[in-house]
């Protein structure tokens, strides 16, 4: 996570922030301002339930935003949605304070399952402009004028009732769904890697 690296808290953006658990969790962890845009207005409304958070349902390039602003600024699973991700990193930049900090996820194209899976790769659709590897990952934020700090592989963590709900029909699945219910199983955790990496990089200082 970023927390290690961060030099203030007085404001936080989130790029893309969806229902707002994101924005709750850094303002709840003491950032004094939290921003977030969605232009989904299901997702922004309830986004914007979160105290004191200035929820916008502009496209990020279209905001304008103060500059030398934000402490942190966030883009998860966004990058590889754009058009044009250096435009939207030079506008982080100016936004951001001197040492602020971006975090970024995307998909692996090099993981494991993308090599298992080929052109079945499930992010290998219309929704994805960008593909990238941790190598790439790391040089278009260099190519940005950003300081990577780290580029690291992510984990995402599952409910195993979860796993049966999503689970393809086999003989005995209701059964066992049952059995998963009745003694709490369901509730258990999995965190499993699925093929994302996340970038933690520093706007230079002045």
């Amino acid at each position: 996570g970023i927390r290690p690296f961060l030099r203030g808290k007085e404001a936080f953006m989130e790029v893309g922030c969806d229902v707002g658990y994101l924005l709750d969790v850094a303002r709840r962890d003491g950032f004094a301002q939290v921003y977030g845009c969605e232009p989904n207005p299901v997702a922004r409304e309830c986004a914007a339930k979160v105290p004191g958070a200035v929820v916008s349902d502009l496209f990020y390039e279209q905001w304008d935003l103060p500059q030398a602003y934000f402490d942190a600024l966030t883009l998860i699973h966004v990058v590889d949605h754009l058009v044009n991700p250096m435009e939207v990193l030079q506008k982080a930049q100016k936004e951001l304070r001197p040492e602020g900090l971006i975090f970024a996820v995307v998909h692996n194209v090099d993981c494991v399952l993308a090599k298992l899976t080929g052109e079945r790769f499930p992010p290998f659709n219309l929704y994805h402009h960008y593909f990238f590897s941790k190598t790439t990952l790391r040089k278009l934020l260099e190519a940005a004028g950003f300081q990577v700090l780290a580029v690291e592989n992510t984990t995402n963590s599952y409910s195993m009732g979860f796993f049966m709900r999503k689970a393809p029909g086999f003989p005995g699945k209701r059964t066992v769904s049952w059995l998963f219910e009745k003694t709490h199983l369901s509730r258990c955790i999995l965190t499993v890697p699925i093929g994302n990496i996340a970038v933690i990089a520093r706007k230079r200082g002045a």
